[in-house]
């Protein structure tokens, strides 16, 4: 951050003394008085203007006073929590044969709203259909969009995980011949987004506004809420190219339609002799197992349900690390003992008991298990166009 030029006491009293041709420097001299007079007030200034200068700072903002200040200086806003949905949701039959062969010959109808989940008692991930289908007697699939029933990056999943649907108006409905698959992963739910993300937003606008195609086309996808982050890439393909590289929230691959979005809002800062694509990152697939020892006793269910929550917890972290570019393994072991009630196993044991990953690189050659060592912090150092892809993580509780 920028400092203001600081007058000390004795540069006053050398611009006096050589302005007014004085020579005394006494310590009860005109001049020495004067400076010290003058000295005391521009620096009691310098000090109200400093506090001022820096409470304007975007860095040093938070909570509602970052949003009021980017709304009133960049009419910016912080983006709310939003659905997850996909507009293919496939309905077939459990043998491919047409829908009358399971409703006496006759069209099924189902209702905008009717439930899909991931489990069969619909009390897991639960998406509504936004529209009305007919399922013609003589067809043997269809299509439906459908919508998380909450906002959130809660409800984003991976594709065939969608596989239950909540209807039984047909004929052969006790046999459970209707099936469901979403076909593609959804990744387009988001949380509200947070401080960093929203000062991230404010700081990047604030640097890049002054460029003309680059950070113009930079702005446009700041408020694409269906992509989890971006980078732009000068020359990815060769000089005269740009790489748009977008990332998913969540672990799943950003679906076809964000693509076709994003290739939507790109193609009009696209000018002659310049091509600009979007490009998907090269998934990184880290591996970490770690044994702890439970500070209580717990039963099967209530060890799986810690287990499941401190593998929730990993995820988050590595995501929200991933976004600001600094991975900290250790910093994530830390975390789980002071989150969670457990303890080491030994006291010896200062991180994760194994850490690896396999590395796409940009040409196609893989590298995989590359060991990182649990001696030290575990940092892992991400490419601008690389992700994490779903972690492998093994938990054991003692």
């Amino acid at each position: 951050m920028a400092e203001l030029v600081r007058y000390s006491r004795e540069r006053i009293l050398n611009q006096l003394n050589s302005r007014l041709g004085l020579t005394d420097e006494t310590r009860d001299s005109f001049s020495r008085i004067i400076s010290e007079v003058i000295g005391n007030e521009l620096e009691a200034i310098e000090e109200e203007i400093l506090d001022m200068f820096r409470n304007e700072q975007l860095e040093n903002l938070s909570g509602a006073s970052l949003e009021e200040y980017l709304f009133n200086t960049y009419n910016m806003n912080r983006l709310p929590a939003s659905y997850a949905k996909s507009d293919y949701l496939q309905l077939y039959t459990a043998n491919n044969q047409a829908f009358g062969f399971i409703n006496n010959g006759n069209d099924i109808i189902i209702p905008e709203g009717t439930r899909v989940g991931d489990q069969p008692d619909f009390n897991g991930v639960i998406y509504l259909t936004t529209a009305e289908v007919v399922l013609g007697f003589n067809e043997s699939f269809a299509v439906v969009p459908v919508i998380a029933e909450s906002p959130g990056s809660s409800y984003n999943c991976f594709k065939d995980v969608l596989r239950y649907i909540d209807f039984e108006n047909y004929s052969n409905s006790e046999e459970g011949l209707l099936l469901c698959r979403n076909v593609y992963d959804i990744s387009n739910g988001a949380d509200e987004e947070n401080d960093d993300s929203l000062r991230f937003r404010g700081i990047t606008f604030l640097e890049r506004r002054s460029n003309l195609n680059k950070n113009a086309l930079f702005a446009a996808l700041l408020n694409e809420q269906s992509i989890f982050q971006f980078e732009i890439i000068e020359s990815y393909y060769g000089i005269g190219t740009i790489g748009v590289l977008v990332k998913g929230h969540g672990y799943g691959e950003v679906s076809n339609d964000d693509v076709l979005r994003v290739q939507s809002i790109i193609s009009e800062f696209e000018f002659l002799g310049q091509k600009i694509e979007v490009v998907l990152p090269r998934q990184v697939k880290l591996r970490l197992s770690l044994a702890l020892k439970s500070n209580a006793d717990l039963d099967p269910n209530e060890k799986q349900q810690l287990i499941n929550e401190i593998k929730s917890f990993i995820k988050l972290n590595l995501k929200q690390m991933e976004f600001i570019k600094r991975i900290n393994i250790r910093e994530i072991y830390n975390g789980i003992l002071t989150n969670f009630n457990v303890r080491k196993l030994s006291s010896s044991q200062s991180n994760f008991d194994r850490i690896d990953m396999d590395k796409q690189e940009r040409f196609g050659v893989a590298s995989n298990y590359v060991e990182i060592s649990t001696l030290g912090p575990g940092i892992i150092n991400l490419s601008v166009d690389e992700s994490f892809a779903d972690p492998e993580i093994e938990i054991e509780i003692d």
